[in-house]
C-alpha cells in the first residue's frame, strides 16, 4: 500500500494591503510595532516590512523608527487610520473603479464629490490639467482635491462623523439646494435592486437627496460588495442613479436587474 506523507500546512501569503491593514490593526492596538515580530507574522523578510512601514509613512499613518515604527497619536490621524483600513478593502476593485469614473470628468465641470473610499480612489485618479469646480461634504476629499492646481473646491457646512470624515446636517442640506452641479459621483454602503440606496444612519438620507438633486447626472461608485444588501436608513430607489460603476464581481443577476431597469452599467 502507497505510504501518505503527512499534510503540513502552508504558511499563510500575505498581499502588501493586507500586511499593512494588519500594521495598522496592531498599532491602535498597541501603538508599537517592530521589524522583528512583523517579520516573524507574515514570513516575510526585513526589507519587505521596512517597505510596508515606509508606505504607512508616507501616508503619515505612522512615525518610524530604529527597529520599527510607532503610532502616529494625533486625533488628525486616528481619523485616517480608520479611513485607510477602510480603503485597504477591496482596494483592487476601488482602483479600477476610480480610474474609470475620474475618465468620465470633463474640462470646466462642476462636479459633486460624495466622502467614501471609491469616491476617494475617483479624486486621486483625476488629471492635473482639469479647470474644475468641486464641491464636496467630504473634509479628506477637500484636501485631496487641492492637489490639483486648476481646481477649485468647496467644502460645505455640517456636523463631523469621525468615522467617514464627512459632514451631515441641515448645513450640507443648504449648501447643496442653492447649487448646479454636471454630475454627482455618489457613495452608497448598501444598494439593493428592489429596496434602493440605504445607509447606516438616518443623518445620511437628506445629504445623499440633496446631492442628487443638485446634479444633472448621478454616478454611483461602489465595488460590488456593496450591492445586494440593505441598510437601515432608506435614500431611494436605485432609479434615482443614472450610471453605475462597479467591478466584475457583481452578481449576473444583479447586472441583469440594473439593465433593465434603464441604468446604464459600466463593469471594471
Amino acid at each position: 500500500m502507497e505510504r501518505l506523507e503527512p499534510m503540513v500546512a502552508q504558511p499563510r501569503l500575505w498581499s502588501a494591503k493586507e500586511r499593512q491593514a494588519r500594521i495598522l490593526q496592531l498599532l491602535q492596538q498597541h501603538g508599537a510595532v517592530r521589524v522583528a515580530g512583523l517579520r516573524q507574522l507574515f514570513r516575510v523578510s526585513d526589507v519587505t516590512v521596512r517597505e510596508d512601514l515606509d508606505a504607512l509613512e508616507r501616508q503619515k499613518l505612522l512615525i518610524r523608527e530604529y527597529g520599527g515604527a510607532i503610532a502616529n497619536q494625533s486625533i488628525t490621524s486616528s481619523l485616517i487610520i480608520g479611513f485607510a483600513q477602510r480603503a485597504l478593502e477591496h482596494a483592487e476593485e476601488k482602483a479600477r473603479i476610480g480610474r474609470a469614473a475620474a475618465a468620465l470628468v470633463g474640462d470646466n465641470e462642476t462636479v459633486i464629490f460624495d466622502s467614501g473610499t471609491t469616491v476617494m480612489a475617483v479624486v486621486r485618479n483625476l488629471p492635473q490639467h482639469l479647470n474644475l469646480t468641486a464641491v464636496t461634504r467630504g473634509l479628506n476629499i477637500a484636501i485631496e482635491l487641492g492637489r490639483l492646481p486648476r481646481c477649485i473646491t468647496i467644502t460645505t457646512g455640517g456636523v463631523l462623523v469621525p468615522d467617514a470624515i464627512a459632514l451631515v446636517g441641515s448645513e450640507v442640506v443648504e449648501a447643496f439646494h442653492n447649487i448646479h452641479a454636471d454630475r454627482l459621483f455618489l457613495a452608497s454602503t448598501s444598494t439593493d435592486v428592489e429596496k434602493g440606496l440605504s445607509e447606516l444612519t438616518l443623518a445620511e438620507v437628506p445629504c445623499k437627496r440633496a446631492m442628487i438633486e443638485a446634479a444633472t447626472e448621478t454616478i454611483l461608485v461602489a465595488d460590488s460588495s456593496k450591492f445586494d444588501r440593505v441598510a437601515f436608513a432608506r435614500v431611494g430607489p436605485l432609479t434615482l442613479v443614472h450610471k453605475v460603476i462597479t467591478d466584475t464581481g457583481l452578481a449576473p443577476k444583479t447586472a441583469d436587474a440594473i439593465h433593465r431597469m434603464g441604468i446604464e452599467l459600466m463593469l471594471v
